[in-house]
This record gives C-alpha cells, structure tokens and sequence, in this order.
C-alpha cells in the first residue's frame, strides 16, 4: 500500500507495469490476510482496487494467489514450516515457545494430513504450537499437543479446541 501510494504521490501512477502491480496486488493481500487481517484499513482497499484494475486481475486472483502459496508450502513442508517460525522466550510464563506459522488458503486439511511433520519440525521444544490462517475461513487453526500451550491460548485469543486442534473467531 506505502508503495502505491508513493507511486501515486509522484505522479508515476501510470507508468507502473502490469507485472509490477500485480506484484503489489499480491503483497497487499497477503500482508492484509485477504483484508482480514486487524490492521487492514481502507487504504489498503484502495490501493488493491487502483493495482487491480491496472494489473487485470481476474476475481479469482485472491484464491488463486493462496492456492499457489499453498501448493510451495506442500513441496517441502518441514522447509516451509521452519522458515516461518520463531522461537521467543516468554518471561511472564517462564518458558521458551515455538510459534510455527503455515499461511493456507484453507488450513484445516493440511493440519489434519501433517501432524506428524509438524510436531517433528516444530517439538524442539516442550512448548510450541503451529498457527495456520485459513484465508478462505477468516479465521486461524492452530494445532499443538501441549495442554499448557492451549491454556495460554484458550485465555490469549478465545481459541476452541478439540483435542489437539485450535479454532480462533478471526484472523491473526
């Protein structure tokens, strides 16, 4: 959106490439969660609409711009996972813990189908939990075998749990 908008202040609104905004097309999308995300504001919305039309992004840009996020991450799993995970010392709980974070189109399946592959990549430690945004959903689905992790949880973002898997009431 700061691009964008840089682009525009300079005047150099059309002379952007097609390439070029779809590029920014798809950051804004995905910096926003598909407009999802808290953040979001109607600058973003702009500057989407404006990249959109100059770009001639088809409506099923957005779902097709995941699904393709989607069909990377499933090339090499572990890879993906470990690239997008951080690892933060919480003082206030007294432990270390593994956020692993997978951005999917729909995450549900791909948590269900993996389990294995993400307590490998992401059980270094005793406390870690992965968290999934499903972009088609608006919500997140986190996943951990760790009855204190969905106690932090439960009480940090309102998640639902069954079993071992997390539902949140929106995007984060």
């Amino acid at each position: 959106t700061l691009i964008w908008e840089a682009f525009v202040a300079r005047g150099q609104a059309k002379n952007i490439s097609m390439d070029s905004a779809t590029l920014l097309a798809a950051a804004i999308v995905s910096n926003t969660l598909n407009f999802n995300a808290s953040m979001t504001n109607e600058r973003d919305r702009q500057a989407y609409a404006e990249l959109s039309q100059i770009a001639k992004l088809p409506s099923n840009f957005i779902a097709n711009y995941f699904l393709a996020c989607e069909a990377g991450t499933l090339k090499d799993i572990a890879a993906a996972i470990k690239n997008d995970t951080k690892t933060q010392a919480f003082e206030n709980l007294g432990t270390t813990l593994v956020i692993g974070q997978c951005e999917l189109w729909e995450s549900a399946s791909f948590i269900q189908n993996h389990q294995q592959i993400i307590r490998e990549t992401l059980g270094t430690e005793p406390h870690w939990f992965l968290t999934a945004p499903s972009i088609s959903e608006g919500i997140n689905r986190l996943y951990t075998t760790n009855a204190t992790v969905k106690d932090w949880l439960s009480k940090a973002i309102n998640t639902s749990w069954d079993g071992d898997f997390g539902t949140t009431k929106r995007l984060y």
